[in-house]
């Protein structure tokens, strides 16, 4: 992802937040397109879109992407009381099957090469992109017990043995405490540096994601989370938990029919950020979604995800009316 600043050796934690939000007729118009692909959910039309954001902002064909699940599936966990919700991570590719195998181009050229092949051949179309997305989430679903800190281990040691291959060394051989083999080059499962291991970004979708209300009974109009978003004061899920025994989380709202626009400060209210970039979104109670970008400011500027926040509602928009057209093409900019 470009960077507003030098990516620091180690992030602080410190974070904000800018809030948007699509009005009743648009949301109406995305769901009816999501939901013609038999079996995707709103939430899998979101995750589609912000992977495609994701991907054409850092020049990649795939990008992966955390979602927090609720991990109370065993009987045994029904009735104990505490924090039972597992990180899922879901990579999947924008790129057409013609393009090769799933893998991420880190190199801008080899992207740029990837993407302009994709618009001769037509390339993958939102739709398309929609069904390869429902085969991921199931298949996530589907292996929701099995715990992150599993995931994060498997995937280190597929790392080290594949870095000791490069460097020639047999795959039985061990590095000086097991660790990394010396030469590494930075990997995403470092944990020193205060970034997530596997996944950098989230994406959090809930029905009533927006409909949070004050003590007073107004609804707050804070960041993406409780306390001016602090993740341990939350807990953030996809569609279909009741959230009423968890916490509810808070977005910014506006009055009825009006689709907010990403917030217009110079700079966004202090926070903290578990993450570099962190959407939460859901049904505002109106018949619209509410929506919340958080950030690591230690990396980005307000007005970038202002900027990414506005392009995620004209990218929803296009996809909304145009499904059939190629990911590489849906609009960012008005």
């Amino acid at each position: 992802m470009p960077l507003d600043r030098p990516r620091p050796a180690v992030l602080s934690g410190k974070g904000s937040w800018c809030g948007f939000g699509l009005d009743a007729e648009l949301t109406a118009r995305f769901k009816r397109t999501v939901g013609s692909v038999a079996g995707c959910t709103p939430f899998m039309g979101m995750l589609a879109a912000w992977q495609v954001l994701l991907c054409r902002y850092s020049r990649s064909s795939e990008v992966v992407v955390g979602v927090p699940y609720h991990g109370r599936g065993h009987p045994d966990l029904h009735r104990l009381i505490g924090y039972f919700v597992n990180p899922l991570a879901m990579r999947v590719s924008v790129a057409s099957e013609e393009d090769g195998e799933r893998g991420n181009d880190d190199d801008a050229g080899v992207a740029d090469a990837s993407q302009a092949r994709s618009k001769s051949k037509g390339g993958l179309t939102f739709r398309q992109l929609l069904e390869r997305v429902r085969g991921v989430a199931g298949e996530a679903f589907g292996h929701a017990d099995v715990g992150f800190h599993e995931v994060v281990q498997a995937v280190r040691e597929r790392e080290r043995q594949m870095t000791m291959m490069v460097n020639g060394e047999g795959v039985g051989g061990e590095t000086a405490g097991g660790g990394c083999a010396a030469g590494e080059s930075r990997s995403s499962l470092q944990v020193d540096s205060g970034s997530s291991p596997v996944f950098q970004t989230m994406l959090a979708y809930n029905e009533g994601f927006g409909q949070a209300q004050s003590k007073d009974g107004d609804h707050n109009t804070g960041g993406p989370g409780a306390g001016g978003g602090h993740h341990d004061e939350r807990v953030r899920i996809r569609p279909g938990v009741d959230w009423d025994a968890l916490g509810t989380p808070t977005a910014a709202t506006t009055d009825a029919g009006a689709a907010p626009e990403p917030s217009s400060s110079d700079s966004g209210p202090q926070g903290t950020a578990k993450f570099e970039l962190d959407l939460g979104i859901g049904d505002d109670g109106r018949g619209g979604l509410a929506g919340s970008i958080e950030y690591s400011t230690d990396l980005y500027d307000h007005a970038t995800i202002q900027r990414m926040a506005k392009h995620l509602q004209t990218l929803i928009a296009a996809a909304a009316d145009s499904p059939d057209t190629p990911v590489a093409d849906l609009p960012l900019m008005d």
